[in-house]
């Protein structure tokens, strides 16, 4: 079983140029683990890496489809298993890189087989929808299981009903279906102190403000729209509703959200993959050795 390395952490932290340098070190190639820079023209609010800062090395699963379509987990494993088959073909080293942890799970692990549907508790969510409203369903989801909720549009009542079904019934844990591994990989997690990942955070959000964010979703709105799944990407939401005067009459008050809803995702991302991913590695912000990096990824024999 071929091994391949996994570089995750939350925005802002360092990913991109960490997995650059790597990649000169171990004949690698980048594959983009990120539900977001899936979409072209979605390019500031991402942080997409731009061609230069490439320095040559090949990125994938970058600017693949348009911001009206939709993207399932199913199609990401599908072409990252294809991607890794060929560049492993080709003598070079899969690097994954990126925070969507559902997606680099359901990669390594599968996605399990679920429990069949219950009407009766379909029954219950669908009164509470109709008495009380889509937000509703969307905040009893969000409080039962927040990493969950995040991959799902606020109105997409037939997945949300199905996510509480699944978390109703005990089947949380066996969503993610951990018996048996695809690929042996080592994977660092880069673990940088709050203060300083929340100050890195808030001058991201401001550079992608000056650099026209606002202007970037206009243009998508005129040009193709947003899917269910774009119009949730954290930047894009809230100037969504900016633009259509919905919720925020400032500027100021958008770039606030957006550094509130940054910071509250990538307290979800660590959870989220400290608890999945036993045996990964955190990384020190402050301290990143090259060497021991190295050292790990061609000592272990995999997690």
């Amino acid at each position: 079983m071929e091994k391949i390395v996994i570089i995750s952490g939350p925005t802002a932290s360092g990913k991109t140029s960490l997995s650059i340098r790597l990649a000169h070190e171990i004949n690698g190639e980048i594959i983009s683990c990120d539900s977001m820079q899936i979409y072209k023209n979605m390019d500031i609010g991402t942080a997409k890496i731009k061609e230069e800062e490439k320095e040559g090395i090949p990125h994938h699963m970058i600017d693949i489809i348009d911001p009206d379509e939709e993207f399932s987990v199913n199609e990401f494993v599908d072409l990252v298993d294809d991607l890794i088959k060929k560049i492993i073909s080709s003598k070079k080293t899969p690097i994954l890189v990126g925070g969507t942890g559902f997606f680099i799970h359901s990669l390594i692990f599968g996605l399990s087989q679920l429990p069949s549907k219950d009407d009766n508790l379909r029954s219950q969510y669908e009164k509470i929808h109709k008495e009380k409203g889509e937000s509703a369903l969307y905040e009893i989801l969000l409080k039962k299981w927040p990493e969950r909720a995040e991959q799902l549009d606020k109105s997409d009542k037939k997945r949300i009903i199905r996510a509480l079904e699944i978390y109703d019934l005990g089947a949380k844990d066996s969503f993610y279906n951990e018996k048996k591994k695809k690929y042996d990989f080592v994977m660092f997690y880069i673990d940088t102190p709050r203060e300083i990942l929340w100050n890195r955070i808030e001058k991201r959000v401001h550079m992608m403000i000056k650099q026209g964010l606002e202007q970037e979703v206009r243009d998508i709105l005129k040009s193709t729209g947003f899917s269910k799944q774009a119009a949730k990407g954290i930047g894009y939401s809230e100037m969504i509703e900016y633009i259509n005067g919905k919720k925020y009459i400032k500027i100021k008050d958008v770039a606030k959200d957006i550094s509130i809803h940054t910071r509250q995702f990538s307290k979800r991302q660590r959870t989220f993959f400290k608890n999945k991913f036993k045996n990964m590695i955190f990384l020190e912000n402050s301290d990143i050795n090259m060497d021991k990096i190295k050292k790990y990824f061609h000592n272990s024999e995999g997690i």
